[in-house]
């Protein structure tokens, strides 16, 4: 819809959405009809591309279409592109938390490398923000030449196309606290009654947003299509909440909510909202979470998902949830407050291989969603590779189609 929007401010009229999934073909999307390829250039003589596909999908999607002779300067947002050695997280994502700016979260310490970092000392953002552009430049160039760098050997670098250009696709803020839950897998857990916590709020208090903003707006770091995504903590007790959001108005955001309390400005700015529920039951929740707040939950989530928000509920696999009561309960739930989005997860620091009986239930719960019409995702990034494989050969089995985040 942002995209859609974005055009028609260009003076661009979308008339149909393109799409190579054949079950799609003669659908309707955004009120637009959905064609193939070859249908669209049958109904329309002369006509633009937008690509719509994020990063790498969206750079392999623009270079089939000039192989199959479509004029590159018909696709409206075509970049240029070249295939070299390279990390996605590394050239396009950049986190913010009270430690300094990064572009990966170490969630797998077997096969990430820790992540290059640049700290702000609490005086020139401007200087720490060049000093990490710097950084970036130079690993990403040590990668394209094969030289050893601090990101040599991770598992998220890779061959592939990656754009000329060095717009951030993800801006990312991970302030880690205040946050009223206490959950068990979180890494952050009781950070706002710690030393850590003091640390924080005194970062939190001082951190210049709008400055960093602007910073990164000089260096063309940013376009229309950089989603802004809060994460850690609790962005609705937030004391700066109002000023966080309107110095990022202008982008896409994205919120990770524990959904105890709905927040009519979140609702209104949001474009996408996310909430790890991790339950079907108010006693595995509590268990879990250390709070009462089921039913407040689910019911904010409805609220969330009511105003318009593209709402996802999150299920992080652990030992007190795996079971047939909770997935199911968690499905119920979730159609109850029109969620159409569910992510699946797993504990990033269990490092124990999936049960034959985990892994039934994660393809139970991808299935029961597929019934009611709602998107399931895996991400990927979390779960170890030996996990992965076991849930995909157990969903080929089952015929089960799955989708990766």
């Amino acid at each position: 819809m942002k995209e859609k929007r974005h055009l028609e401010k260009r003076g661009h009229s979308p008339v149909c959405f393109i799409d190579i999934d054949e079950k799609k073909h003669g659908s309707e999307f955004l009120g637009l009809p959905v064609f193939s390829f070859e249908d669209a250039q049958k109904l329309y003589s002369e006509f633009m591309i937008h690509v719509t596909l994020v990063s790498d999908q969206r750079y392999h999607a623009q270079e089939n279409l000039v192989s199959r002779g479509f004029d590159r300067s018909r696709i409206v947002n075509y970049v240029s592109v070249e295939e070299h050695d390279g990390c996605e997280l590394l050239e396009f994502k950049l986190l913010y938390d009270h430690d300094g700016m990064f572009p990966c979260c170490r969630e797998d310490e077997v096969y990430m490398n820790e992540p290059p970092r640049v700290k702000w000392t609490g005086e020139d953002i401007e200087s720490s923000v060049l000093e990490y552009i710097d950084m970036r430049s130079r690993i990403v160039s040590q990668l394209k030449e094969g030289e050893a760098s601090e990101c040599t050997g991770c598992k998220f670098v890779k061959r592939d196309l990656f754009s000329t250009e060095s717009k951030l696709k993800s801006l990312v803020f991970g302030f880690d606290a205040p946050c009223q839950l206490s959950c068990k897998y979180c890494m952050h857990r009781n950070a706002s009654r710690t030393d850590q916590g003091n640390e924080i709020d005194k970062f939190m208090s001082v951190f210049p947003i709008n400055r960093f903003i602007r910073c990164l707006e000089e260096q063309k770091m940013l376009d229309y299509n950089t989603v802004v995504s809060f994460f850690g903590g609790e962005l609705s007790i937030n004391p700066r909440k109002n000023e966080l959001l309107d110095a990022v108005k202008d982008y896409e955001i994205d919120v990770a909510t524990n959904a105890v309390l709905f927040d009519s400005m979140i609702a209104s700015v949001a474009t996408s909202l996310n909430a790890s529920v991790d339950a079907g039951t108010r006693r595995t929740y509590k268990d879990i979470k250390g709070s009462n707040s089921f039913e407040i939950v689910w019911g904010n989530l409805k609220k969330y998902s009511d105003s318009g928000v593209k709402t996802t509920a999150k299920y992080i696999f652990l030992e007190e949830n795996s079971n047939y009561e909770d997935v199911r309960g968690f499905l119920v739930e979730t159609e109850k407050a029109n969620v159409r989005n569910i992510a699946i997860s797993t504990d990033v620091f269990c490092n124990s291989p999936y049960t034959d009986f985990r892994t039934s239930l994660i393809i139970d719960m991808i299935e029961g969603a597929s019934r009611s019409g709602i998107n399931a995702t895996l991400e990927t990034p979390f779960f170890k590779p030996w996990d992965i494989e076991k849930i995909i050969l157990a969903a080929t089995s089952r015929g089960i189609k799955l989708c990766f985040a």
